[in-house]
């Protein structure tokens, strides 16, 4: 927040976590799904452009990730992922995606998946392909429901309802070190410097 000017924080989401148990002598495996909160770069957060100063007012939120193959097929097998969808983005391999410059992380993005997790609203008709199990609790009179989708390659693998759905609230906390108005995106030290850098430098050379 302070080299930026906004920090992000998601919590909390569903995932799953795997531990080792001694049963009866034998070394078994136990998956269980538990709460989680994480940081979140903020070059790979984008929230609705219209939410003004605060990300919750937003219709949604998009937050993009980079998955190894290994985590791709982690992802087989947890609730509510799409087995043939998953097989099908690793048939696929890494997309490969242009170099604007501008994030640090670059140089390594085309070694990995691209994986987009957004929440918000979609079309009743859309869900129900995604999800047909979960729409059923869908009352018939909304024709558009808070969800959370997820995408590999632009391939949703993953389709659920947001479990506020009657708010559509988004896990994600903006975190301003100096409020910019209408901007969720705050001022960092390194812009809040910027004066008085040009102010000692011309006295410097001077």
């Amino acid at each position: 927040a302070s080299r930026l000017g906004v920090g992000i924080l998601k919590g909390p989401f569903p995932t799953r976590q795997r531990r080792r148990a001694m049963i009866d002598g034998a070394v078994v495996m136990q998956d269980k799904i538990v709460p989680a909160d994480k940081w979140v770069d903020v070059w790979n957060f984008y929230p609705d452009p219209a939410c003004g100063e605060e990300i919750k007012n937003g219709d949604y939120s998009f937050e993009r990730d980079f998955f190894s193959e290994k985590q791709v097929r982690d992802l087989i097998g947890q609730p509510g992922y799409i087995e043939s969808q998953l097989l099908k983005v690793l048939a696929q391999g890494p997309v490969t995606k242009p170099v604007s410059g501008k994030n640090p992380v670059e140089p390594m993005l085309n070694k990995t998946y691209v994986i987009w997790f957004y929440y918000g609203t979609v079309k009743r008709a859309d869900f129900e392909v995604i999800n047909a199990k979960a729409a059923k609790d869908i009352p018939e009179k909304d024709d558009t429901v808070y969800a959370v989708l997820t995408m590999i390659n632009d391939i949703v693998v993953h389709g659920t309802l947001n479990p506020l759905a009657k708010s559509g609230e988004i896990p994600y906390h903006a975190v301003p070190w100096l409020r910019r108005p209408g901007s969720w995106a705050g001022v960092g030290v390194a812009e809040q410097l910027v004066t008085p850098q040009r102010v000692v430098n011309a006295a410097t050379r001077s």
